[in-house]
């Protein structure tokens, strides 16, 4: 009966009708039942959670943003960042403008090339292979344009609705217009009524009157006409005319709603971020980060070129310009205000602009300009004479137009190299008037001005072999403080030791410097200089050494000196490992008649009217410069870690100072007041305290700390003479490398929690809902494997100290249940760091734990015993002369408490660590054989007199030269009491934890018959990390089968109708027991 509806055919074309018929009979009898199951199958096939999606080849986390800082008047916020697309090459320059919330990327491979003949080569091997891509420029300036709304896309997109029909082949139904852009950024169009679809030609848009037009002209389907829509409010009415064949419809549309996109776009780096992809030269591709990889074990013939990006940056104290580094030259950035907020227009807007300056290039090939050039680059952009203008001259095509040939360069500031040396400069900071700045070059310190450029070397000739390594410069410019140092250094001391490679045929040896506990402690010397400016530059300079010190042991530590506000004084902390004494040191020019340091402001009294000398010379000093002097001292009975945070800073009055003590058992702010010899608590609580920024005033100090959980780090605003701590951030989670606005009202800071990857966002303290997220840097896979949030747990250990960790649990986990548990532990002092610390997305804490859960119903947790950092002194410093005990203790107790609370068999418990959790798995296992029916244990250092000095003495315990004390913490005597199974895991090649430590307690174990109990797996050619033939995922594979093939698969608890508790009730929580 469908047939007689349709006339002869009268060509050998498929005729339209002849089309909806087909189509309706394809449709009818499609598989879409089935084929929906199979595609549903697929999915959940692809998102289960194996060990080749946690542990790829290659990491599904993208690089981080990194060197935020604030501009002086807080309007700017710089940041170094590269997306994930180019996570194979260097950082570039982005600044994000508070005022406005917009980011411009200031610095592009192309702009560098002007300078630097090595990312040259990286932009014509970009360009080469943009264009094999057929990326065009004009495809560019699209995604420009449309970025910048120079061209309104607004009505692109679905429409949705209903046709009326007059008669004719096409049978009315579902219909559908789709408007959209092609690579070229021409408007295509696709209409479907029913089954038949159409493309719409020769589209273009009426601004005025919000209405499209097009032509159908199918040859193909014998299918001729017009087609109309017209645009109002969210509606849309729409009139298809065919004269071939004849029928006329009319459409009423609404638009439809934005589809969730079935998969996550690639990683968009900076959001929004204007400057992105200006050249062929700036464009990536998506293999570029693995064009250089091997390829069946060989690495490509020809590598492609590296661009190293932008290595430091550093404000200017008092205007809106920056100095950078780009593989070891010194470059200047200006910014014009006025420049930077004008609006950035179409080059239609440009040109009527008669004062553009000149641009830099924009050629497809980069400049060939190699030598320094002080000629700043801006980023105005004039017409060209071979350009076309933009001058639209038709409204109905004024969405095609103008014809955007490519994009238009953004103001990014006037660019200027200052420095071009076979050298590497260095330690770059801006004098504090910002007249200049200064530089280290290979030992030297240069000061430059920007006024004449004159280059003066400000280090003096120092004697004895000593050397500068770190200064600054006081806030009047006057003085110079700088630290240095004379003789062997630690890490160049101490004996050679041997690692022997079997990469080749045979086997070589080949050593590595190491300094052990028992090895000679070398003769060096730290100093602290204070140097006078005034004649320098008439070689006047007056020079004193006001402190030296010889160095006790590795663990010693002074940094470079604080200068007060008023420029007459410095403050620092010296560490002496070997008493155990921080002393807090001041020094300082005074008067020279003054017959002692005076406890206040030293202010230089005005010179005499009357001299004899002439004019022309400079007056002798009126002070004298007096030595170091002990304002404070105190004894560090806390973590290894805390003396190293020890850093004083001046409060306005430039006498009283603040900084970090552990005295509380906590790191917190304490405030001297060298007058009095006072120190006060200024921060106080089970907490610990970080600063990171005083802001210029010196009258408040921003921290961040674990205030309200030590496993969270937030950001604080304390004013040093209120002592209030105002709270900056208060959303979950973590916020790292913080940087912060000296009025505290806004903020930058790399934020991480449970539930999704780290990311850099800007804030205004006290407004949560302004928390903007300013980067997308990780692909779809790394959002995907971060949604799952472990549980957080406490418990107490014997000593009723509270034990911090987290959790994974099977989907169907009861109390009742007697599953496998898994511990993972490192137990060792970090710093700042520790493992149960939220938004930590560690292998072995949380990807492996959640995969033993979900997969193989296993209960695996995280656990800081003590021994760790971040919990206080009483943690962080429980190893020495106790190493691994403390932590024995906490993990037992831990173990218990578990089979008590969360459905666990405590036959079936196992553990896990790396490096010192490696020795800690150990020692557990040796020490208390009868708890953890498995452990595997990985480059451990299982005899501490082999490990390096600077750990072992600040954390072990002590050691005298000549002797191995520390030999009694070795595992060795305790490997003959192990029952359970271990594996022992090393890398061959490691260099940090010597192999020799594991081959040494395996021998061990194999005198006392544990051949049964022990197994060995080896990297050949793995160093500390393995990273050799064994993969990430090859060492879990092994950790998977070893923990299965021993202790089995964890299974739910089913209830019986014997059981009087039910299966539904939480078992109480009991507390471990002695």
């Amino acid at each position: 009966m469908l047939l007689t509806h349709f006339r002869p055919i009268r060509s050998s074309k498929p005729d339209l009708r002849v089309l909806v018929l087909l189509a309706a009979a394809c449709f009818l009898g499609s598989p879409s039942i089935g084929a929906a199951a199979a595609r549903e199958d697929k999915t959940e096939k692809k998102d289960a959670l194996t060990l080749e999606r946690i542990f790829p080849e290659r990491s599904f986390f993208g690089p981080g943003a990194s060197s935020m800082t604030f501009s002086h008047d807080g309007r700017f916020a710089a940041f170094l960042y590269r997306p994930y697309h180019e996570r194979r090459h260097g950082s570039d320059l982005y600044i994000h403008d508070t005022s406005t919330g917009q980011t411009r990327r200031v610095t592009t491979a192309s702009r560098m090339a002007e300078f630097e003949a090595s990312t040259r080569l990286v932009v014509e091997d970009r360009e080469k292979k943009a264009k094999a891509a057929n990326v065009s420029l004009a495809q560019l300036a699209r995604e420009q344009a449309s970025q910048l709304e120079w061209i309104d896309d607004r009505p692109l997109g679905t429409w949705e609705g209903t046709a009326v029909s007059d008669g004719g082949p096409i049978t009315t139904g579902k219909t559908s217009v789709v408007i959209s852009r092609d690579r070229k950024g021409d408007l295509v169009g696709e209409l479907s009524v029913g089954l038949v679809s159409l493309t719409i030609k020769a589209l273009t848009y009426d601004d005025a009157a919000s209405a499209f037009k097009g032509a159908i002209d199918d040859a193909a389907r014998s299918a001729k006409g017009e087609f109309a829509l017209s645009i109002k409010d969210e509606g849309a009415s729409a009139l298809l005319v065919l004269t071939e064949p004849a029928q006329t419809l009319t459409f009423q549309l609404t638009r439809a709603a934005a589809e969730t996109p079935k998969k996550r776009p690639p990683p968009a780096g900076v959001i929004g971020a204007i400057g992105e992809r200006l050249t062929l030269g700036d464009v990536v591709l998506d293999d570029d980060a693995t064009v250089n990889d091997e390829v069946d074990g060989r690495p490509p013939r020809t590598r492609a070129p590296r661009y190293s990006g932008i290595s430091s940056i550093e404000w200017s104290p008092k205007s809106h310009e920056m100095l950078l580094i780009s593989d070891g030259e010194i470059y200047r950035l200006v910014f014009d205000l006025n420049q930077w907020d004008a609006p950035i227009k179409p080059v239609a807007a440009q040109a009527a602009q008669p004062d553009a300056e000149e641009p830099e290039s924009q050629n497809d090939d980069a400049t060939n300009e190699s030598e320094a050039d002080s000629t700043p680059t801006a980023d105005a952009r004039p017409i060209e004479d071979n350009e076309a203008v933009a001058t639209p001259t038709d409204s109905a095509t004024r969405i095609n137009e103008p014809k955007f040939d490519k994009p238009v360069i953004p103001y990014r500031g006037e660019l200027s190299r200052l420095t071009r040396t076979r050298e590497r400069e260095a330690d770059v900071q801006y004098l504090p008037d910002g007249s200049g700045y200064t530089y280290m070059r290979s030992g030297s310190l240069l000061r430059v001005s920007f006024n004449d450029h004159t280059i003066m070397q400000l280090d003096p000739e120092l004697k004895d072999g000593e050397r500068m390594v770190g200064y600054r410069i006081s806030p009047d410019q006057k003085r110079l403080v700088f630290l240095a140092n004379r003789g062997d250094s630690y890490w160049s001391g101490g004996r050679q030791v041997t690692i022997v490679n079997y990469r080749d045929r045979f086997a070589r040896a080949q050593t590595v410097t190491r300094h052990m506990p028992d090895d000679p402690w070398p003769e060096a010397y730290s100093s602290i200089y204070l140097y006078d400016l005034a004649g320098h530059d008439k070689e006047r300079g007056t020079l004193e050494r006001v402190f030296t010190r010889r160095l006790s042991g590795p663990r010693d530590i002074m940094r470079i000196p604080d200068w007060s506000p008023d420029s007459s004084r410095i403050a620092f902390a010296a560490f002496d490992q070997q008493s155990g004494h921080v002393k807090i040191l001041e020094a300082g020019f005074v008067d020279a008649n003054a017959k002692s340091v005076p406890p206040t402001t030293v202010d230089t009294p005005p010179a005499s009217a009357e001299s004899d000398k002439p004019a022309t010379e400079p007056e002798e000093p009126i002070f004298k410069i007096e030595n170091a002097r002990v304002v404070y001292q105190f004894l560090h009975h806390g973590g290894p870690n805390t003396p190293g945070m020890v850093a004083p800073m001046y409060l306005p009055d430039s006498r009283r100072m603040v900084f970090i003590t552990e005295l509380s058992g906590f790191r917190h702010l304490h405030l001297l007041d060298p007058r009095y010899e006072a120190l006060s608590q200024i921060t106080e609580g089970q907490f610990e305290v970080y600063p990171f920024h005083l802001a210029r005033d010196h009258s408040t100090l921003f921290v961040t700390a674990t205030k309200d959980d030590p496993n969270q780090e937030q950001a604080y605003a304390i004013d040093l003479e209120s002592r209030q701590m105002r709270t900056l951030t208060d959303r979950p989670g973590v916020f790292g490398s913080v940087a912060v606005r000296d009025d505290g009202n806004y903020l930058l800071a790399r934020y991480v929690d449970f539930g999704g990857p780290s990311e850099l966002v800007a804030m205004r303290p006290g407004t949560p809902e302004s928390l903007t997220v300013l980067t997308d840097s990780h692909p779809e896979e790394g959002h995907k494997l971060t949604t799952a949030s472990p549980e957080y747990f406490t418990y107490e250990n014997r000593h009723g100290q509270t034990i911090h960790g987290h959790m994974f649990k099977p989907a169907d986990w009861t109390p009742q249940d007697k599953r496998p548990l898994l511990i993972y532990v490192y137990g060792g002092p970090l710093g700042e760091r520790k493992m149960a610390t939220r938004g930590d997305y560690a292998a072995p804490s949380y990807f492996f734990a959640r995969y033993m859960a979900e997969v193989h119903g296993w209960v695996a947790a995280t656990i800081d015993p003590r021994g760790a950092s971040g919990y206080g002194a009483v943690f962080e410093k429980a190893n020495f002369e106790q190493v691994g005990k403390p932590q024995t203790e906490d993990l037992v107790d831990g173990a218990r408490w578990f089979v008590k609370n969360h459905g666990v068999d405590d036959k079936k418990l196992a553990m896990h660590g790396w490096s010192f959790g490696g020795f800690q798995t150990q020692m557990t296992m040796y020490t208390e054989p009868d708890v953890f029916a498995v452990g595997m244990a990985g480059a451990g250092p299982t005899e501490w007199h082999n490990y390096n000095s600077w750990y072992s003495t600040g954390t072990i315990g002590a050691n005298n030269p000549g002797r191995t004390d520390l030999e009694k913490f070795s595992l060795l005597p305790l490997a003959k009491n192990l029952k359970g199974k271990l594996l022992l895991v090393h890398g061959v090649e490691d260099s940090n934890v010597l192999y020799q430590d594991t081959v040494r307690v395996y021998r061990e174990l194999l005198k006392a018959g544990k051949e049964v109990n022990v197994e060995l797996f080896l990297d050949p050619t793995g160093g500390h990390g393995l990273g050799g033939d064994v993969k990430t995922i090859g060492r879990y594979r092994k950790y998977e089968d070893f923990l299965i093939r021993h202790l089995g698969k964890g299974t739910a608890h089913i209830a019986t109708q014997t059981e009087e508790q039910p299966a539904t009730e939480e078992a109480q929580e009991e507390q471990p027991t002695e």
